[in-house]
């Protein structure tokens, strides 16, 4: 493999091999001959040593729900599903064996209780199951505890589908693994090998106090769920003392209680991973990071509209939290910020732009037993109330300073987002650093940003790439932006006995095309050879071709993929093979 960098641009490396057509009943390998005779290159005697390649390592997603055993000991259940079943070090399938079912001599039936399973160090279960059973409006949860040490990994869909959990991406059950691995203190991570929640469609509850209390869990899985379902986090991590390290949230769509408490008393968790939702729910952040008394960064909140309870105890007893994120909030609603703050014992510095904060019970106690003196700064009018749910008494208040309008105009294939102090922003003070960020849609590049006032006057803006900056002046600002298509160069590669044409629907022997432009490979193969093999490709993945025949005229398709910075070309599988005999030679000509 030949690899080099380009400008910008991908490469689909199309990789082909002719072979000279055989009789209809002459051997594979005799058909393969002929190529190397009609070269002139002597036939060889013998036929080549075949080399072995070991198998791949399974990727995150092809290994099922393990549990591996650090010491002896046994794992647990309660309320298993009916399809539960697992491996043990990768052997056959085993099912649950019923201790105990009913009570003959009283008549009375009782719920199953199961054997344990007796793991020694080293050994590895793995689960499997054909959807959850879980009945949360009943309290029937299926539970998994391990009893002494253990690593946990792989793909926790091998319980949603047994035989084709690799590419599900979907649950559809309710409270699907909520409590899964509660109060499993024994669980930890594995150094290499990572528990995976892939789904990116979630239920109600699906994940629900699914570690809490797991105490030596250090980290998280990727949750890459974007549209969130109601209470479907709750608790998650909750009482996870151990935990140093978030996932990142980038649901943007939320639900009711959809984060509530998930981190509560995560005592090691230092810092808050983004929450770039603007559009709420009610109690969507209530609770979330409850007693983490180390927490001391905390993400911007950028939602100018509420709900009710949205951030209430948000923070609470966050002893280590010296500055709140500013709430751009203009309309306080029910309890929306109630407790918030509460228990922040350095918490010195608010910002919030509330100017209509009459609302029931919006900042009850939101700042009690915080810091003895600090800096309140508040929208210019508003008659705030001294106190904790107020401004704290020994805190200095100060108005905010007007701020001015940041829109865009025009922009078409990508968006750009502007942001002052790491916070999404739509308005600025006079002389704030406000930073735009491009995003390019699949196949398109930045090409051009500019900043005008509303005076017409244009700012001035530096920095490159797909970030710029600028002094926000006195006055409104519009932000525009070009995005042009980008196109992706095509590299065949040399071959003999034949070649390959490659056009598109408006050029013909094409050299580059856009994202998504459909690609035609027209084979031409040379009196007396047909194709071998074709295959195109970028620099991380293959590319699937449609079509199919050999012979002269036949045709592949694709669609042009998009892919930056690195151009690869790849060779052909080449075959040796017996010389034909003279006979089949001859009458193929």
């Amino acid at each position: 493999m030949k690899k080099f960098l380009g400008l910008a641009a991908i490469i689909a490396a199309l990789g082909f091999l002719f072979a000279a057509a055989g009789c209809s009943n002459a051997s594979d390998s005799n058909n393969a001959a002929l190529l190397g005779l009609l070269n002139g290159t002597p036939a060889q005697p013998t036929t080549p040593a075949q080399t072995s390649t070991p198998a791949p390592a399974p990727t995150e997603l092809e290994i099922p729900l393990t549990l591996e055993a650090i010491e002896d000991g046994e794992i647990t259940f309660s309320n298993p599903w009916s399809t539960l079943k697992y491996k043990m070090n990768d052997g056959e399938f085993q099912t649950l064996t019923v201790k105990i079912q009913t009570n003959v001599q009283a008549k009375q039936s009782y719920e199953p209780t199961y054997a344990s399973i007796q793991v020694k160090a080293g050994d590895k279960v793995s689960f499997f199951a054909d959807g959850s059973e879980n009945d949360i409006d009943n309290g029937k949860l299926m539970m998994i505890q391990a009893q002494k040490d253990c690593y946990i990994y792989g793909n926790i869909m091998s319980l949603v589908d047994s035989s084709d959990y690799k590419s599900k991406t979907a649950l559809n059950d309710r409270a699907a693994f909520a409590m899964l691995f509660r109060n499993n203190k024994h669980i930890k991570n594995h150094s290499e090998k990572k528990l995976v929640l892939p789904a990116t469609t979630i239920t109600y509850a699906c994940y629900s106090r699914m570690f809490e209390g797991c105490a030596a869990l250090t980290s998280t899985p990727d949750l890459p769920a974007t549209t969130l379902a109601e209470s479907c986090y709750s608790g998650m991590f909750s009482s996870c003392e151990a935990l140093t390290t978030a996932p990142a949230l980038p649901a943007t769509t939320l639900a009711q209680s959809c984060y509530s408490s998930m981190f509560h008393g995560c005592a090691n968790l230092a810092a808050a991973p983004d929450l770039p939702a603007t559009s709420l729910a009610k109690s969507c952040y209530s609770n979330m990071f409850y007693n983490c008394a180390n927490l001391t960064t905390v993400p911007a909140l950028p939602s100018a509209t509420l709900y009710e309870k949205c951030y209430e105890r948000m923070f609470y007893e966050c002893k280590k939290l010296e500055k709140a994120p500013d709430l751009p909030a203009k309309t306080l609603v029910k309890e929306c910020y109630s407790e918030m703050f509460r228990g922040c014992e350095k918490l010195n510095y608010i910002k919030c732009l509330a100017t209509s904060i009459a609302a029931s019970e919006a900042t009850i106690s939101w700042l009690s037993n915080v810091s003895a003196t600090g800096t309140f700064v508040k929208a210019n009018g508003v008659d705030w109330p001294t106190g904790n749910s107020g401004i704290p008494s020994g805190w200095t208040a100060q108005t905010a300073a007007p701020e001015y309008n940041i829109s865009t105009s025009g922009i078409s294939n990508g968006t750009v987002t502007a942001s002052v102090n790491s916070t999404n922003a739509s308005t600025a003070e006079a002389n704030a650093t406000v930073t735009l960020t491009a995003s390019p849609a699949t196949g398109y590049q930045l090409s051009s940003i500019a900043v005008t006032k509303a005076s017409g006057e244009a700012v001035t803006t530096s920095g490159d790439g797909l970030t710029r900056t600028f002094t926000m002046p006195a006055e409104n600002v519009t932000v525009s932006a070009t995005f042009t298509q980008i196109s992706y160069s095509i590299t065949k590669q040399t071959m003999s006995h034949g070649s390959v044409t490659v056009d598109t629907i408006s050029t013909s022997n094409a050299t580059s095309a856009a994202y998504n432009t459909p690609v035609i490979l027209t084979i031409k193969p040379d009196t007396g050879y047909e194709l071998g093999s074709i295959s195109a490709s970028t620099a991380s993945s293959a590319i699937t071709l449609s079509g199919s025949g050999i012979t002269n005229g036949s045709a592949r398709t694709f669609s042009m993929p998009a892919q930056a910075e690195l151009q690869t070309e790849l060779s052909p599988p080449k075959t040796q093979a017996a010389r034909p005999s003279q006979a089949q030679l001859t009458a193929r000509r």
